[in-house]
């Protein structure tokens, strides 16, 4: 039976990302060395799309879990996606805000 490792998947916050949001050169040259390798590397977050983006570049990784894995993409092209549609999910944050709830959603449009 092959044992090889396949995939590599990383967290950003607190994992992967240092505290000014950055991947050191050291990481980035690891992350080389794993696609050397033929290992795809992949992060997932509770990041939105543009957010994870913004301090993960394509240029590191094959692929993109945003959202806590709502949104899963290979570079643009968007290959699962389970969101809920606003006009489902305002009731229930009207709801939340009612009782002094902080929520966070993001539109992706």
């Amino acid at each position: 039976m092959n044992h090889a490792v396949k995939m590599v998947v990383l967290d950003l916050d607190g994992t992967l990302l240092r505290s000014d949001e950055t991947i050191s050169d050291y990481t980035k040259a690891v992350l080389d060395r794993c696609r050397d390798t033929g290992m795809k590397v992949v992060y997932l977050t509770g990041r939105g799309e543009r957010s994870a983006r913004s301090v993960a570049p394509y240029e590191y990784f094959d692929g993109e879990a945003t959202q806590a894995g709502a949104v899963v993409s290979v570079r643009d092209t968007v290959i699962s996606k389970c969101t809920i549609p606003y006009e489902e999910a305002r009731p229930l944050l009207m709801l939340f805000d009612r009782h002094g709830l902080n929520t966070m959603t993001e539109d992706n449009k």
